[in-house]
């Protein structure tokens, strides 16, 4: 195999390079390998050592500052929360104070299932149409068309993935069609919320 000298394991190839260079300077005149190219060779493999030593050691650095900042990101925001309430409660507070501190939530709260609404937005491409939205954490939406001169919309599909393209051939070839859609979002597969507002489109 190509690689069978050389293990998978940094740590194991670092064991590896130890040993070599250990034994490799008794061996080399041994060998008639020449002094230049055993220092060369014991150079490269100690500066790979002393950099794979770095590495352990930064990498050691760097969890325990993560580890750190977890912690005191959980105390911060504990004390956020707290001295919020403290400053909300005060009979001198108000909605000026807390906005110049910064602790009036700019969240918007999300809306409950029966609220949700999609939003299409909708364009022509060549005979098809495009139907683009957002999921907002939902698991798709239910797709209702009607075209032409039908008088009540058709379920055309589910779909979790934007855009959805409708490729329906028009009812007559030779005249523009009128096309309207609507949508509700999918949550457990199953139609949750609020319809959409009706878009419409032309296909010349």
């Amino acid at each position: 195999m190509r690689n069978d000298l050389i293990p998978t394991r940094y740590s194991n190839f670092i064991v590896k390079e130890r040993n070599f260079i250990e034994k490799f300077r008794e061996y080399a005149e041994i060998l008639g390998i020449k002094a230049e190219d055993m220092n060369n060779t014991i150079g490269i493999l100690k500066d790979h050592i002393d950099s794979y030593s770095k590495m352990i050691s930064k990498r050691a650095e760097s969890k325990a500052a993560t580890e750190d900042h977890i912690f005191k990101n959980k105390k911060a925001t504990k004390e956020f929360r707290r001295i919020a309430r403290l400053v909300s409660a005060s009979k001198d507070y108000n909605p000026a104070i807390g906005e110049d501190l910064g602790i009036i939530s700019t969240q918007k709260s999300e809306k409950s299932l029966e609220e949700v609404q999609p939003v299409l937005r909708i364009s022509v491409s060549g005979n098809s149409v495009e139907v683009k939205f957002i999921k907002h954490r939902k698991d798709g939406i239910a797709i209702y068309s009607k075209r032409g001169d039908e008088k009540e919309f058709s379920f055309l599909e589910n779909c979790a993935i934007s855009p959805y393209t409708d490729g329906r051939e028009k009812l007559d070839s030779l005249k523009p069609e009128n096309r309207e859609y609507y949508a509700v979002y999918l949550k457990n597969y199953k139609e949750t919320g609020k319809l959409s507002n009706i878009v419409k489109v032309t296909i010349p």
